[in-house]
């Protein structure tokens, strides 16, 4: 983002401010606020190449500086973000200090290279008086200059630093006279006037990340080149730090695969994270153990677990942020931050509560843990239901640990935490942490947001964010799973499965049955979800425009009731100062009648009114709850990475359908035992194979 298209140009952004305007010209902010102005805009694009903010929250944030400044508030950059809330105090100091830094290496870097050309100091003294700056700032002492700490640390003479910013003065008054080598005398380096026309054409490629320098030395040049050479090139590159020292040079020229290669000349420091963030559960969160796989490669299937049971106060879980434990350098001599990892977010349901520093989990009631796909720790009780789930019982929706010692008929729901059952026939479950089914599971309808166990799915459609273990048949159903999709013991007939972490099976297929459609490494869960977000979305924005028209028409209809009321009441006002005289009580009567039927109607327009501001509440509550749950849902898929393996101990039958991210491929006969995943090819295509 340039500063002028900031001053020139209406800004738009993704997320509309509430008082959105138009940004004017640069004509018509006020001088004295344009360097105001100017500074966020430069301290914004540091933010946004950090990745603490967007472009979007950046052109919201600089359009509402604009405006304070223009109407003679005091306001920063920092103040609004901060405001925002969409970057902490302590990283914009952070980040504040760095840009000292960087700017303070601007002017360094042009003394370092005069010095290095006039042969005062070397490569490496220049490099050790970045490393004492970047120690001076981790340990918030003052940040002193690199002529300083030349001469402090390296004995550079006070005559010598004058030389140099001399020379440097010089340059920027005469920035189009070409930049001739220097010696110690201030005249050209002997060595620089013969320095070859082949040489002086080479050029030093920095990296994009400037974490590294390398530089081509065709075969004829392999001879002629030295250190000196080097060290011009790299002063013409604005290199100041990491390079190469004259014996490693001379030690790379010799290699035998030098020729015609890029080789490093330059390395840069990367900033260095001490710690990552961490997020650790004290309770087992995948207390049903759907196909655990062993060392031995083996699922152990039979093992299903055991539901965790904690008391009030037991810790749950326990968030660590990162610390950062020193920037980098890269080879231009400019500081680096190392990225600040977010702290894994720790958000509590019902049952739990956060610790004041808002670092830890804890239990408030007795009940089973349970954390969700997006680190939403809960405790819940449990409730037990004796025999079938039918007419006797209805629909069950409880929040918390459902146990069900018979079976879920055809047309109930079940709606809990972890739901149990010995069978499913026709049932609707929802699930969000995890079933386990000792039976079969028939003409079911079922979404889970853990995994799910159960000894055979027939005629089914399952959604399931952890992993799907069944120990018999998949038979002519639809899965789409983000976890695995584990079948080792039995066959998987004309179904179509979607699994994000990829399927561990025995036999997929039949002669006699359809082909089934198997779909590795891709979101198909997730993207289903995120669609029917959506759609909720936009159903209840149309729900909540249709109650604001409402509402407009009603106040409309209530405004000019009151406007008639009014009236009433002025003429009956004028009235009885007159009331003596002849049909004026009549006529006061009528008017008062009419004013009572405009109070009664006023009373139900504006209960009418009360009505809708609370179900337009109620509509804004739900959508901001269901777009966090999509934003939720959508950070999430951005991060899982799905894994594109197939392996089978059996066989995949002939006609069975693999797709993955990019590829599909249809098996043109039968594959004992194979072991699948998506490839790049030598022609940059993928296959499955």
């Amino acid at each position: 983002m340039k500063f002028n298209d900031i001053l020139c140009s209406q800004q738009h952004t993704e997320i509309e401010s509430p008082q959105k305007k138009d940004v004017a010209p640069i004509k018509q902010i006020k001088r004295p606020l344009y360097k105001q102005l100017k500074s966020g805009v430069e301290f914004g694009q540091m933010m946004v190449k950090n990745r603490y903010i967007s472009e979007a929250q950046l052109r919201e944030a600089l359009t509402r500086l604009k405006d304070e400044l223009n109407a003679g508030k005091k306001a920063s950059i920092d103040d609004i973000l901060v405001i925002k809330e969409w970057v902490p105090q302590n990283v914009i100091t952070m980040l504040r200090t760095i840009k000292g830094l960087t700017q303070r290496g601007a002017t360094d870097k042009q003394f370092g290279e005069v010095a290095i050309e006039l042969g005062l100091i070397t490569g490496h003294d220049i490099k050790e008086a970045f490393r004492q700056q970047l120690h001076d700032v981790k340990n918030d002492q003052e940040l002193r200059s690199l002529s300083e700490i030349l001469v402090i640390k390296h004995g550079l003479a006070g005559s010598d630093t004058e030389k140099i910013h001399r020379l440097i003065s010089e340059r920027k008054s005469a920035p189009s006279a070409a930049r001739k080598p220097i010696q110690k005398n201030g005249g050209e380096s002997p060595e620089a006037a013969a320095l070859p026309v082949q040489i002086e054409a080479l050029r030093i490629n920095v990296s994009e990340d400037g974490l590294s320098a390398t530089l081509i030395v065709p075969d004829e040049l392999l001879d002629t080149m030295t250190h000196r050479h080097l060290q011009t090139l790299a002063a013409d590159a604005g290199i100041v730090f990491g390079l190469v020292d004259e014996a490693w040079f001379t030690a790379l020229l010799q290699q035998p695969d030098t020729k015609s290669r890029a080789i490093l000349v330059a390395q840069g420091q990367a900033p260095v994270s001490k710690e990552e963030a961490t997020l650790e559960y004290h309770f087992k969160t995948d207390c049903l153990c759907a196909g655990q796989t062993l060392e031995e490669e083996h699922t152990d299937d039979e093992d299903l677990g055991t539901i965790p049971y904690v008391k009030t106060g037991t810790l749950l879980a326990k968030s660590t942020p990162s610390r950062l434990e020193t920037p980098g350098t890269n080879v231009r001599g400019e500081p680096l931050v190392a990225p600040v990892t977010d702290r894994p977010p720790l958000a509590v349901g019902s049952g739990a509560f956060l610790s004041p520093d808002g670092q830890a989990v804890y239990a408030k009631i007795d009940g089973s843990p349970h954390a969700e796909w997006d680190s939403t720790i809960s405790v819940v009780p449990e409730f037990l239901v004796e025999g079938d789930v039918g007419l006797r019982t209805g629909h069950i929706y409880f929040n918390g640990n459902i146990q069900i010692t018979g079976t879920v008929q055809e047309g109930f729901h079940v709606q809990g935490i972890h739901v149990s059952a010995r069978a499913i026939r026709g049932g609707q479950i929802e699930a969000s942490a995890g079933l386990r089914v000792t039976e079969g599971i028939i003409d079911a309808r079922i979404r889970t947001g853990g995994s799910l166990q159960a000894k055979y799915i027939s005629n089914s459609r399952i959604d399931a964010f952890g992993d799907v273990v069944v120990l018999n048949e998949i038979m002519d159903s639809t899965l789409r799973l983000s976890g695995r999709c584990i079948n080792r013991r039995g066959e998987i007939i004309s179904s179509n499965i979607a699994a994000l972490m990829g399927f561990f099976v025995r036999n997929v297929g039949t002669g006699m049955s359809s082909p089934c459609h198997l779909k590795i490494g891709v979101h198909n869960h997730v993207n289903a979800w995120l669609a029917e977000l959506m759609d909720q979305l936009k159903t209840t924005e149309k729900s909540m425009d249709k109650e604001n028209q409402a509402l407009k028409r009603l106040e409309a209809k209530l405004t000019t009731l009151q406007g008639k009321t009014a009236t009433l009441v002025n003429r009956q006002e004028q009235l009885l100062i007159v009331k003596t005289s002849r049909g004026i009580p009549e006529q006061l009567k009528a008017i008062e009648t009419q004013i009572q039927v405009c109070f009664d109607r006023d009373d139900t327009l504006s209960d009418e009114i009360t009505q809708i501001k609370g179900k337009l509440l109620s509509l804004e509550e739900a959508i901001e709850a269901l777009q966090k749950k999509y934003n939720a849902l959508s950070f999430w898929a951005r991060n899982q990475k799905g894994k594109t393996q197939l392996q089978a101990s059996g066989t995949l039958m002939e006609g069975t359908l693999l797709t993955g991210p990019h590829s599909k491929r249809v098996l043109l006969k039968n594959m004992i035992r194979p072991r699948l995943t998506e490839k790049t090819m030598e022609n940059g295509e993928y296959d499955i194979a």
